[in-house]
């Protein structure tokens, strides 16, 4: 005890009144961290910001903040989150500073980015966090750097290679991983797949995973699924998201159309999993079996509960969805400038749909067709079509002053190449009948032969014509039928008149 004492007083000799707190906290910290988190779990979430803030125990730092940052959660608070966990790292917590990271990577925390989640990546990798050596391996991978990627790579392998001589199973799993990563030898699948496989058995999620996903999956999906299936049976939010998302990308695209109410069950479960991790396409996915047809006794409130976390998440496709519903008033209570906002955060993140409903909007709601062009040029340079095809239609047979021939033309050529027959269609006619553009036949069988393969009744009929004319009597029926059958009354008398 006189130990104590007298280090204590040397302490006080030695340093300003003003830092003997800091001091103080610090050793505070020290002698009361250790907690276990049956112990923190029992303790209310403003004790436990106490601890954290005023005392320096990293644990409290770490335990509290992991409540704050689930999407799904009612103690939600990314900022309180992002201020444990960025005291949590101050004090050295490896886990705190990986997940300040993964934090700013899923983009909540306003002007923070992936960018910003490199530094903390680093520092946990510093204090031997082995998934922060993996993770910031890989976003250098992806960014190019080769230099720093090797670097995290070859400290992660060294660090993960010690523990799993431990037999610390889940850094024998990572070895394997951060062999993967490393371009400088070549990868022996068979000897990852393999270690992968151990560790699988030892039942660790991520090696099951991991192992669904590797290389030699790609040619052989059906050996690779009970990978898949058992990193979800062990609650890994990937393996769950990507056994939900196969089985309902089936049902979207009617591969699986007497599917039953329990396999429904399962994947609602599987995205549940993925959601609850915070794992953006989890939550999307979610929203779109609440709304799928099949899934009647749900309800569609659900279905934009879950399109909001994904769009929280910065999924584009759950901000177009939610803006759909609130412009529709479909699960939600009608709110047309809300359903506005979300589309407007849609099209930020990169949706072209987005960009055309709202041009759609402001052409037709509003008529604002200024306005209106902005959104359609801006999905229109994100490739989507129809804004493109509705720009040439502006520009091509406005009364007004946003009449432009040539930029009409232009837009509708976009729209051609992006495979809309439509389009093609138009352009056909056009160069057929010499309407606007100089009569040109040989364009015209371009575009209208193009429209009439992508299944446009007009460029259909406008091939039968040009065969016409070309005494190609045979081959003009067969066109002028397509066409009637894809519902032009006018060629289905050319057809009939036909001998």
């Amino acid at each position: 005890m006189r130990v104590f004492s007298l280090f204590f007083s040397f302490i006080f000799i030695l340093t300003p009144f003003q830092g003997n707190a800091s001091i103080l906290d610090s050793f505070r910290g020290l002698f009361l961290s250790n907690y276990s988190e049956e112990e923190l779990s029992k303790l209310p979430l403003e004790k436990l910001d106490s601890m954290c803030i005023k005392d320096n125990i990293a644990e409290a730092c770490n335990f509290s903040g992991s409540k704050r940052a689930v999407v799904s959660s009612s103690d939600k608070n990314w900022d309180k989150a992002e201020q444990l966990f960025s005291k949590g790292c101050e004090l050295n917590n490896p886990t705190s500073c990986y997940k300040l990271a993964r934090l700013y990577k899923l983009g909540v925390i306003k002007d923070r980015d992936e960018k910003d989640s490199t530094s903390y990546y680093e520092k946990a990798c510093e204090l031997k966090d082995l998934r922060s050596c993996l993770d910031i391996a890989r976003y250098y991978s992806r960014e190019k750097n080769s230099t720093l990627a090797e670097k995290y790579i070859d400290i992660g392998k060294s660090l993960s290679s010690e523990d799993c001589k431990k037999n610390n199973r889940t850094a024998c799993t990572l070895y394997a991983l951060f062999l993967i990563e490393d371009k400088s030898d070549l990868n022996d699948t068979d000897l990852t797949d393999k270690m992968l496989e151990t560790e699988c058995l030892n039942n660790d999620a991520t090696a099951c995973f991991e192992r669904s996903m590797s290389l030699s999956c790609k040619n052989n999906m059906r050996n690779c699924s009970k990978f898949g299936e058992k990193a979800c049976e062990l609650n890994s939010p990937e393996g769950c998201y990507f056994e939900a998302v196969v089985g309902y990308v089936a049902l979207e695209m009617g591969y699986k159309n007497d599917i039953s109410q329990e396999t429904l069950d399962k994947y609602t479960r599987e995205s549940k999993i993925a959601c609850e991790s915070n794992l953006p396409q989890g939550c999307d996915l979610l929203g779109g079996i609440y709304s799928h047809e099949e899934n009647k006794n749900k309800s569609s409130s659900l279905a934009s509960k879950y399109y909001s976390y994904g769009c929280e998440l910065k999924v584009d496709n759950s901000c177009l969805r939610l803006g759909h519903f609130y412009y529709q008033g479909i699960g939600v209570d009608k709110n047309i400038p809300l359903g506005l906002d979300f589309l407007e955060k849609s099209l930020e993140l990169g949706n072209a749909k987005a960009g055309f409903y709202l041009g759609e909007h402001y052409r037709k709601v509003e008529g604002n067709t200024y306005k209106s062009i902005d959104y359609f040029k801006t999905s229109c340079d994100k490739k989507f079509s129809p804004s493109c095809d509705t720009l040439g239609n502006i520009y091509l047979f406005s009364d007004g002053n946003q009449k432009n021939i040539q930029l009409g033309r232009s837009f509708m050529e976009k729209s051609c190449e992006l495979k809309n027959g439509r389009s093609c269609g138009v352009l056909g006619l056009m160069y057929y009948l010499g309407d606007s553009f100089r009569q040109d036949y040989s364009k015209s069988l371009n575009f209208a032969d193009k429209a009439c393969e992508l299944n446009d009744e007009v460029g259909c009929f406008i091939m039968g014509n040009l065969a016409l004319k070309a005494n190609k009597n045979v081959k003009a029926k067969d066109y002028y039928g397509k066409a009637c059958d894809l519902g032009l009354e006018e060629s289905c008398k050319m057809y009939k008149d036909m001998k």
